[in-house]
């Protein structure tokens, strides 16, 4: 017994020498259960992280430290938190566009050559210079109609009495006047507003025809016709009486766009023409109804059909035709959008042919 005792005051002895100091006991249990309160909190820190990027879809791998080394080593978790983070392979599809079927409005350009544009614009309608101040018989003149052709100007003065007087037609142009055959011809020379001028007398079936003809300046030319209910001194006086004058030429076909570059070179009750005096690049024609074929476009509240060089449109109880000429080149949409904007006039005319 008394061994026993002995041996259990060594080993207290002993242990007390390594045991804490009272004072500084509570202190340590302290540290230690904040130490433990810290870490749960960084667990439940990171696991609240973790489960909001998983929920919207992003996987987001996280590597701590805790200082401690369970599980795996730090290269072998690198390489399994990695492998899970990896995204799916995404697999592409090739998807082919197949583009709409053009449609007439997107068609190719019409015509080849010299490419017309067009600008907003109003036509200006081409003035007559001259009147005639004399009418031998017949009451004089009715309000002409002047017309523009090919370029050359024409008025065309109606006599008041038509069965006492005749019709005179005046044309003005930059080029000298040439005739097609038809019935004996006799030729004189004459002096009219102190230019040489040419008397040309046809002899036809019914009547004979006084042409008079001259140069009045570099860039213009006059000629007169009648008939032989005038004689020739009646006639040559016609020409001695012209007067100055503005008077505008017919425009039944209003189009609220013009090709850029081109005058007017035709403008009658039934067409309206652009372009160089020897041809037209752009010409509008009214004609009677014609059945429209092929596939159809919109021309604004109306339909057309494209056929060639030409745009018919059905307008009114008519047809319009817009047509370009050889040598021209117009984009497909501009020229439909050019007939669009044309308006006939209620003294519009079908063209005869």
């Amino acid at each position: 017994m008394a061994d026993l005792d002995r041996i259990l005051r060594g080993s207290m002895h002993e242990n007390a020498e390594r045991a804490p100091q009272a004072v500084d006991l509570l202190g340590k249990v302290h540290q230690r259960s904040d130490r433990l309160v810290r870490r749960r909190r960084r667990l439940t820190t990171v696991a609240a992280a973790v489960a909001v990027l998983v929920s919207g879809g992003i996987a987001a791998p996280v590597l701590m430290n805790t200082g401690r080394q369970d599980g795996p080593p730090p290269a072998a978790r690198q390489t399994e938190t990695t492998a899970a983070a990896s995204p799916e392979p995404t697999t592409t599809r090739a998807v082919t566009i197949i583009p709409p079927p053009p449609s007439a409005e997107s068609g190719p350009p019409i015509g080849t050559g010299t490419q017309v544009t067009f600008a907003d614009g109003a036509v200006t309608p081409p003035q007559f210079p001259y009147r005639p101040g004399f009418a031998p018989v017949g009451g004089g003149f009715q309000t002409p109609l002047i017309t523009m052709e090919n370029g050359d100007l024409v008025g065309f003065f109606e006599a008041v009495d038509g069965d006492r007087g005749a019709d005179v037609t005046i044309r003005v142009g930059s080029r000298k006047p040439t005739f097609d055959g038809g019935g004996a011809v006799s030729e004189s020379s004459e002096r009219v507003r102190g230019k040489t001028a040419v008397l040309r007398t046809v002899d036809k079936a019914q009547t004979d025809l006084h042409i008079l003809y001259w140069q009045e300046s570099a860039t213009q030319w006059i000629r007169i016709d009648t008939d032989d209910t005038y004689t020739t001194t009646q006639v040559l006086e016609i020409g001695e009486s012209l007067r100055a004058a503005g008077l505008p030429a017919v425009l039944t076909l209003r189009p609220d766009r013009i090709p850029n570059g081109l005058p007017v070179r035709t403008t009658t009750p039934s067409t309206l023409a652009f372009g160089p005096a020897e041809k037209s690049a752009i010409s509008v024609v009214l004609r009677k109804p014609r059945a429209l074929t092929g596939p159809t476009v919109a021309v604004g509240e109306h339909r057309g059909v494209v056929n060639g060089s030409t745009l018919s449109v059905a307008i009114d109880g008519f047809t319009l035709e817009v047509t370009v000429g050889d040598g021209y080149r117009v984009d497909n949409a501009e020229l439909i959008r050019f007939a669009a904007g044309i308006k006939v006039s209620d003294s519009a005319e079908p063209a005869q042919s």
